[in-house]
């Protein structure tokens, strides 16, 4: 059993917002599976057989800040181990278009990742970190996260998207985590 948690803010206002490439990667998979989102009290999960495996795509419903607690419940409810958990974010610190997959680490001032590691307990959860920044000067963090995606990167998101499917489907095919990380950390965006 897998389980992929996008970030974001749950709103139509949000919907295309840099903060929530999360939630449009975990989207785009499912629309192309034909997965259908359910709504519980904090968040929405889709559920696929895929491969002999149970794959879940989980979006918290609660705010960005509060991410941790539906993530917590959910593996809970399901007795899902935290091996099984991989967490799909946007990451001002990398140029716009790229991914990184980390096994662990700290949060790196992203608020929702804080939080589902405070709630969990630990550090140790994978992720799929994608690059929206370099934050354009004279703007706050806060204020550029909740920017809509610019006109002009579609198509770079668009590849992003279609990368963090992949990603889904090789995870669930058993692939390793090293070599998903040689494959798609060198993925370079065109501002490299």
């Amino acid at each position: 059993m897998k389980v992929f948690v996008g970030l974001g803010n749950p709103g139509p206002q949000y919907s295309n917002n840099l903060h929530n490439l999360g939630f449009l990667s975990l989207e785009y998979f499912a629309d192309h599976k034909n997965m259908i989102f359910k709504d519980k009290k904090s968040y929405s999960y889709a559920e696929l057989n895929f491969n002999n495996n149970k794959l879940f795509l989980l979006k918290p419903t609660l705010f960005m800040n509060l991410s941790g607690e539906p993530v917590q419940y959910f593996l809970s409810f399901y007795k899902n181990d935290i091996e099984d958990l991989w967490i799909v974010m946007d990451d001002v610190s990398l140029p716009f278009g790229s991914i990184r997959i980390r096994e662990s680490g700290s949060d790196g001032g992203h608020k929702g990742l804080r939080d589902i590691i405070l709630k969990l307990g630990t550090d140790r959860i994978k992720r799929i970190r994608l690059g929206c920044g370099p934050i354009p000067p004279k703007i706050d963090l806060d204020r550029y996260v909740l920017m809509n995606i610019p006109r002009e990167k579609k198509q770079v998101v668009k590849e992003m998207m279609e990368n963090v499917s992949s990603i889904i489907e090789q995870v669930v095919e058993g692939r390793s985590v090293k070599d998903l990380m040689n494959e798609f950390n060198r993925i370079k965006s065109e501002s490299v």
